[in-house]
C-alpha cells in the first residue's frame, strides 16, 4: 500500500461523489486541461481509484477521455509527489470500501484494469 501526502492534479477533480455511468456514454467531451496543484481530500486520507500511470500526459488525458466518455465525469489526472507518472484517477473516496466498490465495477464492467490508492494528507 502507498500513501503520499499532497497528490498534485492535472485537470479538475469535483469533491468526492459515488462515480455513476451516465446513461449515455459518448457524450461527454469536455477537453482535460492541466491545471495547477489542489487539495484533492477533506480529511486526512483519501482513497483514489487509478486505472492507468503514464509518463506522456497524451496518455493519460485519452484515458481520461476514454473513462469520461463511459459516464466518469469525475475522472483526472494525478500527479502524486516524487512520482513521474500521470496517473489517472476515475474517482476518489473517503474510505477504502467505497474505492473497492468502484474499482471492481470498472473490472467487471469495462474490462480496464483499476487498483486503489491511499493518500494521507
Amino acid at each position: 500500500m502507498t500513501t503520499d501526502p499532497d497528490p498534485q492534479v492535472v485537470g479538475s477533480v469535483p469533491e468526492k461523489k459515488k462515480s455513476t455511468p451516465a446513461p449515455t456514454p459518448g457524450k461527454n467531451t469536455a477537453p482535460v486541461k492541466p491545471s495547477a496543484a489542489t487539495d484533492l481530500v477533506g480529511g486526512s486520507q483519501a482513497f483514489f481509484v487509478i486505472s492507468g500511470s503514464f509518463l506522456q500526459e497524451d496518455y493519460a488525458r485519452k484515458r481520461v477521455q476514454q473513462l469520461r466518455d463511459l459516464g466518469y465525469a469525475n475522472a483526472a489526472i494525478v500527479q502524486f509527489p516524487e512520482s513521474p507518472f500521470f496517473a489517472v484517477a476515475i474517482d476518489q473516496f473517503d474510505t477504502r470500501e467505497e474505492a473497492k466498490e468502484l474499482e471492481d465495477r470498472v473490472e467487471r464492467t469495462h474490462k480496464l484494469e483499476a487498483f486503489i490508492r491511499r493518500v494521507i494528507k
